[in-house]
């Protein structure tokens, strides 16, 4: 009798923990925000998810001296919250225009 008194309380315990709410792009850090635009926007896999992101942390960490880590700086930049891709492809091609890494 107690086992079946206990199982409503296990079973609301369950779905809680399952009931995870998918975050919004403003509740993303910015490179988690670069990474989804990456991957939406790019054409790239979900298995890049975890590279980009890293790589994107990486660069905001990194000495000036990586060319591509200045260009992923850069890009990340544009990740804004609910920045579509033709907002975001527009962002980084201005940003590469005037901030070049690569002159």
């Amino acid at each position: 009798m107690k086992l079946l008194l206990a199982l409503p309380m296990c079973l609301l315990v369950a779905l809680a923990g399952c009931d995870e709410k998918k975050k919004s792009s403003k509740d993303l850090s910015l490179c988690e925000r670069y990474a989804d635009l990456e991957l939406r926007c790019g054409g790239y896999g979900e298995g890049a998810r975890g590279i980009a992101r890293s790589t994107c942390e990486d660069a905001h960490k990194a000495a000036a001296d990586d060319v591509m880590l200045k260009m992923i700086k850069l890009e990340s930049e544009c990740a804004l919250p609910d920045t579509d891709c033709d907002a975001y492809k527009a962002c980084v091609e201005k940003a590469k225009e005037e901030n070049s890494p690569f002159e």
